[in-house]
């Protein structure tokens, strides 16, 4: 499936400068027994970033997130991304773009690191998925939320592993 996402996003996708992305900004990590890409989306125009969404739901057959969220978990904190530790209820994999803190700035990444519940607006994330694809030059220090690509305000978690969330921003 790596390989198919190589072959089809870097013969198209073009970086800021209109030349074709780089080989080495795309990267293969290991995550558990699963691989992933690791695409350095700054380099990337907005439709290269469509192009690579596209390519990510067609190979992974997994959705993109489309609803809101108050609440999440931490894979490691809940054990098990089942059933939904608010609920009960069922959850379900999907891409989305997760909102992480760093010790610059808060950033962005898509990932299929959440497990969404079909009841609540609550989600387990991977944080470890998270944390394996963070660029080098950044310290992962937690999710935040979800953004949704200018399409709507992001959500920030309300509550994290159960207890207020409390966001501390700087200026």
């Amino acid at each position: 499936m790596i390989r198919k996402l190589f072959r089809f996003i870097l013969p198209k996708s073009k970086s800021k400068t209109d030349t074709p992305v780089r080989k080495s900004a795309v990267e293969v990590i290991s995550h558990g027994d699963t691989a992933l890409a690791k695409v350095d989306m700054d380099t990337l125009d907005s439709e290269g970033k469509q192009e690579l969404y596209s390519a990510a739901r067609e190979l992974s057959d997994l959705p993109f997130y489309e609803g809101d969220v108050e609440h999440g978990y931490g894979l490691r904190f809940v054990s098990h991304a089942q059933p939904c530790p608010r609920c009960r209820a069922a959850t379900k994999q999907h891409y989305a773009n997760f909102i992480y803190a760093t010790q610059i700035a808060p950033r962005v990444m898509l990932a299929p690191a959440g497990y969404f519940c079909g009841s609540c607006p609550a989600v387990i994330i991977d944080e470890e998925m998270i944390r394996a694809a963070v660029s080098q030059k950044f310290i992962f220090q937690g999710v935040l939320g979800l953004d949704y690509d200018k399409k709507k305000a992001p959500d920030l978690f309300k509550t994290w592993n159960g207890k207020d969330a409390i966001l501390e921003m700087s200026i």
